[in-house]
């Protein structure tokens, strides 16, 4: 497992990025089932989600260079979009 840069759809109200709702890799599109844990850092955002296939993935937002990382995914990516 190691970090790949993501695509991320999220909710975004009064601020971008408030909620994570989906990732997205490739043409595999995964929802998010819940946000376990959000924080601001000096370099953006950072979320820990569950995603519908209860896989727990870590991304990071960097405000600087506009991009997602995402931690915890396998190295060979296949799963199931639910």
């Amino acid at each position: 497992m190691g970090d790949q840069v993501v695509k991320v759809e999220c909710y975004s109200g009064s601020a971008y990025a408030e909620r994570p709702t989906a990732l997205v890799i490739g043409r595999q599109r995964i929802a998010v089932k819940r946000c376990l844990q959000s924080a601001r850092t000096p370099q953006g955002k950072t979320f820990t989600i569950l995603l519908n296939n209860d896989l727990i993935v870590k991304l990071d937002y960097c405000e600087k260079d506009d991009r997602w990382n995402a931690t915890g995914l396998p190295d060979s990516f296949s799963i199931s979009v639910q």
